[in-house]
């Protein structure tokens, strides 16, 4: 058996945002020259990731005085759970045919605010009216949250598309893309292992296009905050 990949893999075991895909198929490919205690230490991590990706609890997260939080679509239930704890805003982003409206209906009859992006990971556009709508409602959620409103994100099952929007919104609002990554862990951790790098990307590139067009005085800051008060990377 070559060790390379065995090594490899051994000492990726520590790595928060080590995907099931690739534990899974490492085992599968090497399982069978594992030590003991390897096996055993892979089949744990495996225990682990099942229980992170199986998680439907939300974690809110301080953001400039305002909280935001993650998740899959939410059923009434949830959301009226987020409803009684407080959430402010609700931030779709179903396409249409998911039935958005329905999340519509109930944010309307509750008063809670209500900001539909959709979103499709397949066929992420660069044009220029979804460019400029996707900075506009990054705008205002970074306003919202300096003012103090809980915001809440999802698609359908809460990774992909809510994890390359969030990922935008944080750079927007002055993160770089590891700080954005780690705050997003803390929020849902499957949506920052399952990250996409093309994904990613996409909300990565428009943000830092913008920022790199703001004027000299601007543009060599970031756009939530001043240099003078960049945020210390979470660590967890």
């Amino acid at each position: 058996m070559n060790d390379g990949p065995k090594d490899f893999m051994l000492k990726q075991l520590d790595d928060k945002f080590l995907k099931m895909s690739d534990l899974k198929s490492f085992y599968k490919n090497y399982g069978d020259g594992l030590l003991a205690t390897e096996k055993e230490t892979i089949k744990n991590k495996i225990t682990s990731l099942r229980k992170i990706y199986r998680s439907k609890k939300i974690n809110a997260v301080n953001i400039y005085g305002g909280t935001l939080s993650i998740g899959p679509r939410p059923g009434i239930g949830k959301l009226q759970e987020l409803y009684k704890d407080g959430t402010d805003i609700i931030v779709t982003l179903l396409k249409k045919e998911e039935n958005a409206d329905d999340i519509n209906i109930f944010t309307t009859d509750v008063d809670m605010d209500w900001v539909w992006f959709p979103l499709s990971a397949s066929e992420l556009s660069k044009d220029d009216d979804t460019i400029n709508s996707l900075l506009a409602i990054y705008a205002r959620l970074l306003g919202e949250l300096k003012m103090g409103k809980s915001i809440h994100i999802h698609c359908a099952a809460g990774v992909h598309r809510t994890g390359l929007f969030t990922n935008g919104l944080l750079m927007f609002s002055g993160f770089d893309g590891s700080e954005a990554r780690q705050l997003i862990y803390k929020m849902r951790p499957v949506t920052a292992i399952e990250k996409v790098e093309k994904h990613w990307a996409w909300s990565t590139s428009i943000v830092q296009e913008y920022l790199s067009n703001l004027p000299n005085e601007k543009g060599s800051k970031l756009a939530g905050r001043p240099a003078s008060d960049q945020a210390t990377p979470p660590t967890d």
